[in-house]
């Protein structure tokens, strides 16, 4: 990361075969692909509650007691809407409710960032008294983040992009 935080704000001397001159080369890193599991390490979010990575706190999850899993049914947010899986007869395909939330506000990086900027984070794996950390667990209350991710340490644009994390089609089913 620190060679492409040098690469961003000074770039390096290249040699270009064709021209035959040198010139200034300065590279940036606009997007990441990966599969879902990788998401979750680069982005340091959590798998709980605010798990969606496009949601983040206005994620709507349930808890299912009989299989003990968290599940998010608010994915039909993302309808169209006049869309057929919102009509009546869907409804007990789903939640057995209609869709009652709007699309969430779409949150950008700076947004995150100012999520993020104050998590302090000690590694290993007990606390100073000694007793075991829970991993799983926020540092703030009602952040979804473990840590700030090494992106907004090195590159002062990463917070400005669009998109930050593309999921590889080739791993999902």
């Amino acid at each position: 990361m620190q060679e492409m935080e040098t690469l961003w704000k000074e770039g390096i001397d290249m040699f270009d075969g064709f021209t035959r001159q040198i010139f200034n080369l300065i590279a940036i890193i606009f997007t990441t692909i990966h599969d879902y599991q990788a998401l979750f390490v680069l982005s340091r979010q959590i798998k709980a509650r605010m798990g969606c990575t496009v949601c983040v706190d206005q994620t709507l999850s349930s808890f299912l007691e009989c299989s003990r899993k968290l599940v998010y049914l608010g994915y039909r947010h993302f309808l169209v809407e006049r869309h057929r899986y919102l009509s009546k007869k869907f409804y007990n395909f789903f939640d057995g409710k209609p869709k009652l939330h709007s699309a969430p506000v779409k949150r950008d990086g700076h947004y995150i960032f100012k999520m993020v900027r104050t998590i302090q984070v000690t590694y290993g794996k007990v606390t100073k008294d000694g007793k075991k950390k829970n991993r799983d667990k926020a540092p703030i209350e009602g952040v979804p983040f473990k840590k700030q991710s090494i992106f907004y340490k090195y590159l002062p644009y990463w917070g400005d992009l669009e998109v930050h994390h593309a999921i590889d089609g080739m791993h999902l089913k």
